[in-house]
């Protein structure tokens, strides 16, 4: 009775302690910036559009 409810306690905590650290890793990844912001895109687009027709002419 004694080893079973240890167990159990055990099974517990190491289930927690599984579910945390994949939640704070999931929360690491979907913190990150991924995408680029539209303005600084549409900025991007604009310097590479000038280069290039600095290069054409």
């Amino acid at each position: 009775m004694f080893l079973q409810r240890l167990y159990h306690i055990l099974l517990d905590k190491i289930g927690l302690a599984i579910i945390l650290i994949s939640g704070e890793e999931v929360y690491k990844v979907y913190s990150k910036k991924f995408f680029v912001p539209d303005q600084d895109l549409k900025l991007y687009l604009q310097n590479l559009k000038q280069e290039l027709d600095k290069n054409n002419k």
